[in-house]
């Protein structure tokens, strides 16, 4: 069973997600179903429409989590620059865990010197890694990133709460 992994940033929260490639689709079509589009980016969305858009997500995750969706969050507490190899390490470490055979990567944790998509290129040969925003699995990634955001807030109140606390009793926040 391969995976694809996507990874998006949503200001200082990093969210990676692990699903099987013939689960995507399920997952995306839900999401797309949901927001009532088919290009999933809470960018786009007013504040009010991402509001309730995330609140039906959070709502859903547990038949994500049935599909096989694997969540982990990375919190950078320091700026990107300084964080990014503490990341590349996690992102490392946890791929050579699963077997994986496509990476998506968003392009909003590029600089001007430094590409996460070629780092991991480089030290992945078996793996496959695009840098692509539209990429299904990017925008997928894009929404659980925003939902964490929202529910780390307690945007949703109990909810919320819930949400952040089964993630971090899994292990699966990290703060870099």
């Amino acid at each position: 069973m391969s995976l694809w992994a996507g990874v998006d940033r949503s200001v200082n929260v990093v969210a990676i997600v692990l699903v099987r490639c013939d689960r995507l689709g399920r997952i995306h079509g839900l999401l797309s179903k949901l927001c009532g589009r088919a290009f999933l980016h809470t960018k786009k969305l007013s504040r009010e429409r991402k509001r309730r858009f995330l609140r039906r997500v959070l709502q859903h995750f547990d038949f994500m989590t049935r599909e096989g969706l694997e969540l982990y969050i990375v919190v950078i507490r320091r700026s990107l620059r300084e964080a990014r190899a503490s990341l590349l390490d996690f992102l490392l470490r946890l791929l050579s865990t699963h077997d994986v055979e496509l990476v998506a990567c968003c392009t909003n944790l590029d600089t001007a010197t430094w590409s996460l998509s070629r780092s991991l290129s480089r030290r992945l040969s078996s793996v496959r890694v695009v840098a692509d925003d539209r990429h299904e699995l990017v925008q997928v990634t894009d929404v659980l990133a925003n939902l964490y955001r929202y529910c780390r807030d307690c945007v949703f109140g109990r909810s919320s709460h819930e949400f952040v606390r089964r993630l971090s009793s899994r292990g699966r926040v990290v703060v870099v």
